[in-house]
């Protein structure tokens, strides 16, 4: 039986998903193996509707572009649309508290449509890797989380993904924090092997500032170990300037916006350095709006990273999760020595699953 070794990211702003993909072929008569890695981001969006507008048209006068819309996604819990674009067909919801890891609907929803990108026809045998905030495993009840997302996560799975019914088993699952993947995605290759300079595990002082949505989480690994003391994480991610741009827009504007609608003008601002919008009849740009939530969330990113690792010598400082594509040029005027790792927003995804292929990972895994 073949079991696959994934991760998965249970990120509030993109679920991700990575996988070392595994292929042995024959070359001048000799067995040869490579290994590529496969990674899926998915939008944490989550809504109650279908994509069905009827005859619903404007006729041919615009053009129509080709946009990803959302899948639904089908099991005993309910029918839910997931994905891209769910705030255009249904309202999103909207749920941030860390319970929802263990008895939320709509994180399953996701779960399921991230594996089913994943799968997509191969294997079906898993076992997995999660990935959590840093608040969350360092709780105080997190076995009793652990618990709860085995209760429904190992085992068999019967779901549809855009009208395709899927069946997965999951036969072992592990719990880490989401910037020890970063951390590993840094210093390990596809096979799992270390393969820095043997003094940066050792010897070294390696810091992971892991900026998500809902959460900033900092991991120092000291000489290769966890370093509590300057470890830690707060509900300081992109969402707390994606809350300041509502508030603005609500008073400035007189309308409301989601969560996930403030997050795209984040992101539209990041691509265009601009976010027009028409309002009774009138042009308005947000960028500044925009440009002050982005300020002011890098005060207080900042004021966390120094309290937190004030008095530890950091040998390397690693940017890491979309909110470094937000911070990382006012984190490197602070911490002139910080790199943002290549895709941040995947990176701890890809560490897990390198970290996957290390025997003894997954207990009680009889493949092992």
């Amino acid at each position: 039986m073949t079991i696959r070794k994934l991760c998965i990211d249970l990120g509030n702003g993109n679920m991700k998903g990575a996988e070392v993909l595994i292929q042995r072929h024959k070359r001048k008569g000799e067995l040869v193996e490579t290994r590529s890695l496969n990674t899926v981001s998915l939008p944490s969006q989550v809504g109650v509707g279908d994509v069905n507008v009827g005859g619903l048209t404007l006729g041919n006068l615009t053009r129509q572009r080709k946009e990803p819309r959302p899948v639904q996604v089908s099991f005993s819990g309910g029918t839910y649309l997931v994905g891209h674009q769910v705030a255009r067909y249904a309202r999103p919801l909207e749920r941030f508290d860390p319970s929802k890891y263990t008895d939320s609907m709509e994180v399953r929803a996701l779960t399921y449509a991230l594996l089913a990108q994943m799968v997509d026809g191969g294997p079906t045998d898993l076992a997995i890797l999660v990935a959590l905030p840093v608040e969350v495993v360092m709780a105080s009840n997190f076995k009793d989380t652990v618990k709860g997302i085995e209760a429904w996560l190992l085992g068999e799975h019967t779901f549809t993904y855009d009208g395709v019914e899927s069946h997965l088993i999951v036969h072992a699952i592990k719990c880490m924090a989401q910037p020890v993947g970063a951390f590993f995605a840094w210093g390990l290759n596809e096979q799992g092997e270390w393969v820095r300079a043997e003094d940066d595990l050792i010897s070294a002082n390696v810091a992971v500032l892991d900026s998500g949505f809902n959460t900033l989480d900092l991991l120092l690994v000291k000489q290769g170990r966890i370093e509590k003391r300057f470890t830690g994480g707060d509900t300081l991610g992109v969402r707390v300037a994606a809350e300041e741009i509502a508030r603005s827009v609500k008073a400035q504007f007189h309308f409301e916006l989601s969560m996930a609608e403030a997050d795209a003008y984040i992101r539209q601002y990041l691509e265009r350095k601009s976010v027009p919008i028409i309002l009774a009849g009138q042009k308005y740009d947000l960028k500044p709006v925009v440009q002050q939530a982005l300020n002011s969330l890098a005060t207080r990113t900042i004021d966390f990273v120094e309290e937190t690792w004030r008095g530890a010598q950091l040998s390397y400082v690693l940017l890491a999760g979309g909110g470094a594509l937000v911070l990382d040029t006012p984190i490197r005027r602070h911490i002139p020595h910080a790199e943002c790792l290549a895709d941040p927003v995947t990176v701890n995804a890809v560490g897990l699953a390198k970290l996957a292929q290390r025997p003894g990972v997954f207990k009680g895994l009889s493949e092992e």
